[in-house]
């Protein structure tokens, strides 16, 4: 069951460029389904996107697209992108001079890619613009219907029409490049790319209107270089000061993202199947527990299997789903009834290929009827609705160094640094793991300030 919320969709052809035939104009475009709970708080996995089946193919004019498994003819507004910029889907467009040292002269299909960009940009208010998505996007917590922005496709496109301007030497491309840069101080409920977390601005790979965007840490940083980016080649003090919000917004937000010793995709919680390993020695036994939310709401921890000492329970998370207030977030309280020698209650880890559990602390015991009563926090970093890969952890990385050349300020380094060693360490720890029953580790600390 979803509940469903949408808007009206309104199309109008505008001429405006003489490569230019038709732009789309969208009232209101993104529309978007919350996906409804149990009553026992659980929500149904998500629906495998489209994009993962469809198969690549060019089109008559050379151009990257998606060919659906009914036959249709879709486009990735990022793989378009990436195709102007010959980066290969690499990463190399960090560094536009490097781009542009590489291929000075735009290619064929550079141009085939460049054409469709100007050729299929959508207009919003302000005279911003940007590229939508033509599926929908599945997310545990909602789908967002096809017609969608993204910030983060938004970042690639305006390297490409830097690229473009600079081989080209054709202004358009700029001009272009400056209005897509004005979809991030357009809020998401305009169809642009701006969200909030605490009331800071956040720019949304997928932006979904009304508080429920998952604020996606990559999207906003590559958006973030992106900015500095264009700031630097227009002198536009507009769209510099628009990736100063960013930045300032990650110095204040990074914490949430960052476990202590891995980094999170998102925002979004994990709400199903939040998995708590608890180990005793001896005769211990449990009686029941539950975990509650900051509001009060509780629902039960369930026994999901026994492993010598080590008892699986699974919870669903109590309280809202979409987080859009971090800062002095007091997290969750894990209750746990038992008897005997308790070693300790963990949460499972987010890092891949690891199989451990991460210690939480103890806030008080109480004996009552000849079982303690013990309550745990659980920060809201660890509750992470996806494993990163080391691939996302190294590009997390990656962009905070960006960011450092961007802004010159060292915080950004020291960041980059934290996270380097934790993907050195990973190798070492998940053989410990493997050799051993699953780690409870405790010698990994949330890092609230950066110093």
């Amino acid at each position: 069951m979803m509940i469903k919320k949408s808007t009206t969709v309104v199309l109008a052809a505008i001429s405006l460029l003489p490569l230019l035939h038709v732009v789309q104009t969208f009232a209101d475009p993104i529309r978007y389904d919350v996906a409804a709970r149990a009553s026992d708080g659980s929500i149904a996995p998500a629906k495998a996107g489209e994009y993962r089946t469809a198969k690549p193919e060019k089109d008559e004019n050379g151009v990257v697209s998606l060919i659906s498994e009914d036959g249709r003819r879709y486009y990735h507004p990022f793989n378009v992108a990436t195709q102007a910029l010959a980066d290969n889907g690499g990463t190399a467009s960090l560094y536009l001079d490097r781009m542009v040292e590489n291929n000075p002269i735009p290619s064929a299909s550079q141009i085939a890619a460049l054409k469709w960009l100007v050729k299929n940009k959508t207009e919003l208010p302000g005279d911003a613009i940007t590229w939508a998505y033509p599926l929908p996007l599945y997310y545990t917590t909602f789908t967002v219907q096809p017609g969608w922005p993204s910030a983060f496709a938004q970042g690639r496109i305006i390297h490409a029409l830097i690229y473009a301007s600079r081989t080209t030497k054709d202004p358009e491309y700029l001009k272009l490049a400056v209005a897509a840069a004005k979809a991030y101080a357009t809020p998401a409920e305009s169809g642009g790319l701006r969200g909030e977390v605490d009331g800071l601005p956040f720019y949304e790979e997928v932006p979904v209107p009304d508080g429920h965007s998952p604020h996606i840490l990559n999207g906003h940083l590559y958006s973030v270089v992106a900015l500095y980016d264009l700031a630097r080649e227009t002198g536009d003090a507009s769209i510099k000061a628009l990736a100063d919000e960013g930045a300032a917004s990650t110095e204040k937000l990074v914490s949430y993202f960052d476990t202590g010793y891995w980094t999170k995709y998102d925002l979004v919680p994990r709400v199903t199947n939040i998995i708590f390993l608890v180990r005793g020695r001896s005769t211990f036994d449990v009686k029941g527990g539950t975990i509650a939310s900051p509001e009060g709401k509780e629902l039960p921890l369930q026994l999901g299997a026994i492993q010598g000492e080590d008892m699986l329970f699974k919870a669903n998370l109590p309280g809202p789903v979409f987080i859009n207030s971090v800062l002095g977030h007091r997290g969750y309280k894990v209750r746990l009834s038992y008897s005997g020698d308790l070693a300790g209650i963990g949460i499972a880890g987010v890092r891949p290929d690891v199989a451990e559990y991460y210690k939480l602390p103890s806030d008080r015991v109480q004996l009552s009827g000849g079982y303690q009563t013990a309550t745990f926090s659980v920060p809201i970093q660890y509750l992470s609705d996806s494993v990163l890969s080391r691939v996302y952890q190294r590009w997390h990385t990656r962009l905070m160094k960006r960011l450092e050349e961007s802004t010159g300020n060292a915080w950004y380094d020291r960041v980059a640094g934290r996270w380097e060693k934790y993907d050195s360490v990973i190798e070492a720890d998940a053989k410990m793991a493997a050799a051993n029953q699953p780690v409870l580790r405790e010698e990994y600390q949330i890092q609230t300030t950066y110093k």
